[in-house]
């Protein structure tokens, strides 16, 4: 290539575009991606780089016309359609998300990320058993590709196919020792088989240098109450280890209530407000609240929706969808609704949101129903509970 060639002028702008935005400097990323865009404006590459950062800016108006033009320019590259089908997916458009996905792959059937991304759609779309079929394909066309392979093994334990799903993930962990989420699976698994006192080393491999500890340390917990061979004490302690972890430091002082005189406000937060054992108890809670003494929120971390959901919405006069916020944007949405009283239903389950607790939301905070052991947060400050559920 002739080295006065505008596309390789603007290639390197690019490089070093990506360079600031992994630094996090974005104001620098973007002036070098406009600028490579002026040097070489018929190159796709500019203009996906372009709506990446208009991502990270949350200039959502300007993202799809940036994709669209680069596929205008080259309708042959298959990343400008993966980027666009991953636009969508995030948007929750889920048939334009599988329709640009499928191009992507169609143009490139190698093409590992497009056919992950394809598989998450189709299965969030609760089509999984043509996800499980497109992972297969494409797990079994070359060299094991580790996530795809692992998210083939979450499909089979998550359809019952547990011998099968266990073989995967000894093949996968064999390739790459320090894949967490198969690592994870593997403790899963054989916690539903039955053998929860063999699960805690794959979650302790899990936990180890991971990025993300506190959901592999959930995991642990969950186990160890299927365990036989652990004192309560143990069990305890290792709860109170996760507490002291993931606790914010320093502890930061309990929200307030702007007007005492007003309402008590309980918030719930789940992730399982639909067809749940967790939504089936609480129904009658949240229809028999005296409304006269109690303002009710449900702060739903889920994009799970059914007729289960639908009901619940309806019963209380708050509905919140916290699935998107992270932590401290979720506890300060609770702090801007004035609740009193937050109370978790999920544990150290699914769905679980902990780390707002841990942010200490709300005045008064408990647990209740979902998880029938400790949270082990300091934050925590009772446990709903029964001779029954006990």
């Amino acid at each position: 290539m002739n080295p006065t060639d505008p596309r390789r002028e603007a290639n390197a702008l690019i490089d070093r575009g990506n360079q600031f935005e992994d630094s996090g400097n974005v104001a620098d990323a973007l002036a070098c991606y406009q600028q490579a865009a002026l040097l070489a404006p018929d190159h796709p590459r500019c203009h996906l780089n372009l709506a990446n950062i208009f991502a990270h800016l949350g200039r959502h108006a300007e993202i799809v016309p940036a994709i669209r033009h680069a596929i205008g320019l080259d309708p042959s590259y298959a990343a400008s359609h993966f980027n666009l089908g991953v636009h969508y997916a995030a948007a929750g458009h889920l048939d334009e998300a599988a329709q640009s996905l499928r191009a992507a792959l169609g143009l490139d059937p190698q093409f590992a990320h497009a056919a992950i991304a394809l598989a998450n759609v189709l299965e969030a779309r609760h089509e999984d058993a043509e996800a499980e079929t497109l992972l297969r394909e494409f797990v079994h066309s070359g060299p094991l590709h580790v996530q795809a392979a692992t998210n083939l093994a979450l499909l089979l334990t998550k359809r019952g196919a547990l011998d099968e799903a266990e073989a995967l993930l000894h093949k996968i962990v064999q390739i790459d020792p320090a894949c967490n989420a198969a690592l994870m699976a593997l403790g899963n698994v054989h916690v539903l088989t039955g053998r929860a006192q063999t699960a805690e080393p794959w979650f302790r491999a899990a936990i180890a240098d991971n990025p993300h500890p506190q959901v592999p340390h959930s995991a642990l917990l969950f186990s160890m109450n299927a365990r036989d061979d652990l004192s309560t004490a143990r069990i305890f302690d290792e709860h109170v280890r996760f507490g002291e972890r993931f606790l914010p430091s320093p502890p930061l002082p309990p929200a307030g209530h702007a007007n005492p005189a007003q309402r008590v406000r309980i918030g719930y937060v789940s992730g399982d407000f639909c067809q749940h054992a967790v939504a089936l108890f609480l129904r009658p809670v949240l229809a028999h609240h005296e409304r006269e003494r109690f303002e009710v929120f449900c702060y739903s971390n889920t994009t799970a929706r059914d007729t289960v959901t639908n009901e619940i919405a309806s019963t209380v006069e708050h509905w919140r969808e916290i699935v998107g916020l992270d932590d401290q944007g979720a506890a300060d949405m609770i702090r801007a609704d004035g609740i009193d009283v937050l109370v978790d239903l999920a544990g150290h389950t699914g769905g679980s949101r902990l780390g707002v607790f841990a942010l200490r939301a709300a005045p008064v905070q408990a647990s209740w129903l979902g998880y029938l052991n400790t949270t082990g947060l300091r934050t925590m400050d009772f446990r709903i509970c029964d001779s029954w559920s006990d």
